[in-house]
């Protein structure tokens, strides 16, 4: 987490405990693509739907979203989606293949 979260360090007051929270059990990681029907911003669109990254924020003023009804707090904030369109593709190709490449079996 430390690593994928490396851009936020210094920038995110509390990127330790944002580590912490996202290293303390398992995650799931997600690719969205666009519909060939669908004309707008997937990136844009889906952040609409996680809502504000504080959490007191998405509860007070979106109610309905994923951060609103599912975190606990702004570093325990039930979802991560990327800030830019293009970074999308970074963070996926991190995910899915960086990461694949170094994949540890899970042993329960």
């Amino acid at each position: 987490a430390a690593e994928f979260l490396s851009v936020y360090k210094g920038v995110f007051p509390q990127y330790v405990e944002l580590v912490d929270e996202m290293s303390s059990g398992m995650s799931i990681a997600l690719e969205l693509k666009r519909d060939s029907n669908f004309t707008g911003d997937i990136v844009e669109d889906f952040r609409a739907h996680a809502g504000p990254w504080d959490y007191s924020v998405a509860c007070e003023l979106h109610p309905q979203t994923i951060r609103a009804k599912f975190g606990h707090s702004s570093v325990c904030n039930a979802i991560h989606c990327t800030d830019l369109s293009d970074d999308g593709v970074v963070e996926c190709e991190y995910f899915f293949k960086v990461l694949a490449g170094r994949q540890v079996p899970y042993d329960r």
